[in-house]
């Protein structure tokens, strides 16, 4: 029944124009905001698509341990289900992803928090990614990012050749997600 359903999503065909997910998608999707945010604001921008989103929230105050345990805890055990997430969240997402399997859709990911001083728990990201670890993952970073400057040439030397990764012209804060819907919809990037 599952593979019926998964074969399904793969024939789909998503029309330009319709703002919601396929009636067959019963991907659940979540949201892992970034650094001193709620995500609700990114939730809502997302939740236009006709994509509805759970936020995973996370306390910016806290180390990393701490917050990937609550993360963890936050995920169904067993489900379908698609992570979203921008800047710092991408850390997380990647993280959670290595350890219990989701696909990942990364925008403006900071996959090196300890080189950033406004992160104050920063000595606490010492999290080693394992490229190796085969993710369906797309990632959007741009070469324009005003918070995260030369992150382009960080996340092709990380994820190079084990992703799909797509350089943008995005301010860091991403508003409008209408160009990215295929992306956040389609099955996987394997």
């Amino acid at each position: 029944m599952i593979r019926k359903v998964k074969n399904l999503k793969m024939r789909r065909k998503i029309k330009l124009g319709i703002a919601c997910a396929p009636e067959n998608d019963i991907t659940k999707y979540y949201y892992i905001h970034g650094y001193n945010s709620t995500g609700a604001q990114t939730a809502q921008n997302i939740e236009k698509l006709g994509i509805e989103v759970e936020v995973l929230g996370w306390d910016s105050r806290a180390d990393f341990e701490t917050n990937y345990q609550n993360l963890l805890a936050q995920l169904p055990e067993k489900d379908d289900f698609k992570i979203i997430a921008s800047s710092l969240g991408c850390y997380y997402a990647r993280a959670l992803a290595e350890k219990k399997y989701s696909e990942l859709v990364l925008f403006n990911p900071c996959f090196d928090p300890q080189n950033y001083d406004f992160i104050t728990e920063r000595a606490t990201y010492n999290y080693k990614f394992n490229p190796s670890i085969t993710i369906a993952m797309s990632i959007f970073v741009s070469q324009s990012d005003e918070v995260l400057v030369d992150n382009v040439e960080k996340v092709k030397e990380l994820f190079g050749g084990h992703c799909y990764i797509e350089v943008t012209n995005e301010r860091h804060r991403i508003t409008d997600f209408l160009k990215y819907k295929d992306t956040i919809l389609k099955d996987s990037w394997l």
